[in-house]
């Protein structure tokens, strides 16, 4: 059996989506493969999941501080390469819907067949979804993140 470590220091949630609301500008869709490295920038948000998005083997999703992400619908963010998702105390990333407050039934980040020590997550911050994060097939811990 192999042992994973993934550091993961998520913070509470308080404000309904606020952040979420003050930060909304010219939208990015995002949805398909991510067979690159790429960036999602703070400066081209929010970026809206309007598919399921996989992060291939050996490929590399950073999400800068103070980014959000929202989810339009039931999808999921499936890395099987690397995330590296790094908010800051003053700049925290933000997950949640569209609309705040609505469920997007999302399972926001999921991490199944990689090696979870080269992903990194600190400050993030997760509303409205069915689960926040999932590791491996499923029957984990159930984890909507605060509503």
């Amino acid at each position: 059996m192999n042992q994973f470590s993934l550091t993961l220091r998520c913070l509470a949630f308080a404000g309904m989506l606020l952040g979420l609301s003050a930060r909304a500008g010219a939208a990015t869709n995002v949805g398909g493969p991510i067979l690159s490295d790429t960036s999602w920038l703070r400066s081209a948000g929010p970026f809206v999941v309007t598919a399921d998005v996989q992060v291939a083997p050996g490929v590399t999703l950073t999400i800068e501080a103070g980014a959000v992400v929202q989810f339009n619908g039931a999808f999921q963010i499936l890395v099987k390469g690397v995330l590296l998702a790094n908010g800051t105390s003053a700049s925290p990333i933000l997950f949640g819907a569209t609309i705040a407050g609505i469920s997007s039934g999302a399972t926001m980040l999921k991490f199944e067949g990689t090696n979870l020590a080269a992903s990194q997550l600190s400050y993030l911050q997760f509303a409205d979804a069915a689960r926040a994060i999932l590791v491996g097939g499923g029957g984990g811990e159930f984890n909507p993140g605060l509503p």
